[in-house]
């Protein structure tokens, strides 16, 4: 179909709105000249832009928000925004660690990550929810894989419970999926991966859970024997 915002479309539109040849014995009229004419007479195309998409709304303090669900089997899963670590040091007035903070509306948990190193990302959880003896799993996605983590929040001199790990290989940005309100006693086999992982990552207060974690279970289970080892290599 011709467009009539064409290039061709004006020039077929100029051409029907021409006039009419002359009457025998009159000079004939210069066609180009009438044809440029026309053309610089017709309306000129219009052209509509979409608007940019919305940024996302912030909290009133400022942080980023992010989503929140149920799960299925009563655990909560918080999906963080994703963390470009590129775009935000691009974004950002002076050359330093970049950071992303979100917290919850109710506030009852908030997360922080933030660059630790050239290739590395840390990852704090503060929650004011009981949460003795439960675990937060971690799924971190970057351009290159994904990864499970397992955390154990501990007692902070603050009042709350808190949890950190440092991952790395992070990338230029990543995604971080948790889910929280999981018990700790749930872990098994298939878990092993990520509890060697995580034992890997975390800091003193979380080797201090893991530990915990080993002693109240059996000495032939798998779970305890990983956590031994990670613990024995560090």
């Amino acid at each position: 179909m011709l467009r009539a915002d064409s290039v061709l479309g004006r020039l077929v539109i100029a051409l029907a709105a021409a006039p009419p040849p002359p009457e025998p014995g009159l000079p004939a009229r210069n066609p180009l000249r009438g044809l440029v004419v026309a053309l610089a007479a017709a309306p000129a195309p219009q052209v509509f832009t979409s608007p940019a998409p919305p940024a996302p709304p912030e909290t009133s303090d400022g942080r980023v928000p992010a989503q929140r669900a149920p799960a299925e089997d009563g655990a909560e899963i918080i999906v963080l925004p994703r963390f470009d670590r590129l775009r935000r040091r691009a974004a950002a007035e002076q050359v330093e660690r970049i950071a992303l903070d979100w917290a919850g509306d109710t506030r009852d948990v908030r997360c922080v990550l933030r660059e630790v190193g050239p290739d590395e990302v840390e990852l704090v959880v503060e929650t004011s929810r009981p949460v003795a003896d439960q675990v937060i799993r971690v799924r971190v996605t970057t351009e290159a894989r994904d990864l499970d983590y397992l955390l154990l929040p501990t007692p902070d001199p603050s009042g709350l419970n808190v949890a950190d790990l440092t991952m790395t290989g992070a990338g230029t940005s990543l995604t971080v999926v948790l889910t929280l309100g999981r018990p700790a006693a749930s872990l098994g086999t298939d878990d092993l991966p990520a509890v060697a992982r995580s034992v890997r990552a975390t800091g003193r207060s979380g080797r201090n859970a893991w530990r915990k974690v080993a002693r109240d279970r059996p000495s032939e289970d798998p779970v305890r024997q990983a956590v031994i080892a990670e613990l024995g290599r560090g």
